[in-house]
């Protein structure tokens, strides 16, 4: 039986290192996670990318923090 690793479920790659933005799975271009490109369903939240018009899932956790970052006052 050969040792098999456990891979990490989210790549890496995908978190560029300035925050609030991700990687296209599309098209791989960076984009900047703003409350007007969600697009929500009953149990996922996708993000879509300005460039090329594809969507990808996000994680519920930044979801929440866009939707309170649009909802603070100037």
């Amino acid at each position: 039986m050969t040792d098999a690793r456990l891979l990490e479920r989210r790549f890496r790659t995908t978190d560029p290192m300035k925050p609030g933005t991700r990687l296209c799975r599309v098209c791989l271009s960076v984009v900047v996670l703003e409350p007007g490109f969600l697009e929500t369903t009953v149990q996922y939240v996708y993000i879509r990318c300005p460039h090329c018009g594809g969507s990808f899932p996000i994680r519920h956790s930044d979801a929440q923090a866009l939707m309170e970052q649009e909802t603070e006052p100037s």
